[in-house]
């Protein structure tokens, strides 16, 4: 009888993706997504679908017992896979929700024996300083609940690695911080590559390429601020292009968005743009007009998929040099890196990307060798080889 994969998580880019990959290799798979919208999530970026493999079955504060149900419909051999994330389109529902359910629903698939990966599309290390800076600046006692949020998160993934077989990450510094801060043997971590986003491919005519492009979560974490501060340098040199912002708040930083608004001078008040959230066919509009897309992340905690629509795109790419993004442009050979949190370098990187052919050339090339190995069919033999691989034993 065949072995039949369950996909958790919600309406995500990524698991729709895997999913597809997984079907289209001959692979029985259902994607068990909530029956309804959770909130604080940006659920206008999560494309509801109807299909006959989605099966809306769980809620946030029920999560783990909804899934259990559900399984015992099925008599067939099993393979769970759950995508988890604490702060983003992944997440199963709030903080609380996320720190108790997850583990219970490990614990109990374990007690029955079923085979169980968990991608964690996020991996916190046990710094104070990164802790600090996901949690919103108007939160009181941030310090302590910091100090807390550390202790939560040992036993969190401690709990995670014992109770799950197999768990992926998408780098090796995330499965560096799983071994040295979490104790989690490195035999059961795998690394799996983020698969190439493709939602944003469809190109228009272009009239206009002189958009320096951001887009994605409106946080500090993100280095926006650099951003905004490099780009009033670098538009001395270049001074017809445009800087756009593209993107929202999550409802717990709000008032953030403003506050990089009225970080903009009065100079640079028609050449920065915000034009909030955008749908999947106008943000492509956007990549059509984009000259350099820009991450200039503060730190790297999770896989980035809007450097993976710069690889669909081949658009030329300035990135902080994180540990994952060293890693995730093979030491720089598709994207610039540049130090985070440093305007004046950022700058530089825009000058010299911008007034290069020879190297957006090179950069576009390794690009194209680089989304080869990142697509959806690659990804899910991936993917397929963790599930089946002879070593494969629930613990």
């Amino acid at each position: 009888m065949k072995t039949k994969i369950f996909i958790i998580d919600d309406f995500t880019k990524y698991s729709k993706e895997l999913v597809n990959g997984l079907l289209e290799s001959g692979e029985d798979v259902y994607q068990l997504v909530p029956k309804e919208p959770i909130k604080n999530k940006f659920n206008e970026v999560l494309k509801i679908e109807s299909k006959l493999y989605i099966k809306k079955i769980w809620a946030s504060k029920k999560f783990a017992n909804n899934i259990m149900d559900y399984l015992k419909k099925f008599q067939e051999e099993k393979i769970i896979h759950i995508q988890h994330e604490f702060f983003g389109q992944s997440a199963i529902g709030n903080l609380l929700d996320n720190l108790i359910q997850i583990p219970l629903l490990l614990y109990y698939l374990q007690k029955k024996k079923i085979f169980t990966v968990i991608t964690l599309h996020s991996t916190l290390p046990q710094e104070s300083k990164t802790i600090l800076e996901l949690l919103p600046k108007s939160m009181n006692f941030k310090k302590i609940i910091s100090k807390m949020f550390l202790i939560y998160l040992k036993i969190w993934y401690k709990s995670v690695g014992k109770f799950s077989s197999k768990i992926i990450v998408h780098g090796e510094c995330f499965k560096n911080i799983l071994v040295q801060d979490y104790g989690i043997s490195s035999e059961k971590i795998h690394v799996v590559r983020h698969g190439i986003l493709r939602d944003f491919d469809k190109k228009t005519e272009n009239h206009d390429s002189n958009v320096i492009l951001y887009f994605g979560v409106i946080s500090p974490r993100k280095g926006i601020e650099t951003l905004i501060d490099a780009y009033s340098i670098f538009s001395k040199e270049f001074p017809a292009t445009k800087l756009v912002i593209v993107g929202k708040e999550p409802e717990y930083y709000q008032g953030y968005l403003n506050k990089l608004k009225n970080r903009v001078t009065q100079e640079f008040k028609e050449n920065i743009i915000f034009p909030g959230f955008q749908e999947d066919e106008k943000l492509s509009e956007w990549l059509s007009k984009t000259s350099i897309l820009v991450l200039p992340y503060a730190s790297s905690t999770a896989a980035s998929g809007v450097f993976t629509v710069g690889l669909s795109r081949k658009i030329p790419m300035i990135v902080s040099k994180t540990k994952f993004f060293e890693e995730e442009t093979e030491n720089g050979s598709c994207a610039l890196l540049v130090e985070p949190n440093n305007k004046n370098k950022l700058s530089d990187a825009m000058i010299n990307l911008l007034g290069s052919i020879e190297l957006k050339n090179q950069m576009i090339e390794n690009q194209n060798i680089i989304s080869e190995k990142r697509s959806w069919n690659n990804i899910a033999e991936i993917t397929k080889n963790v599930y089946y691989n002879q070593n494969n034993k629930t613990q």
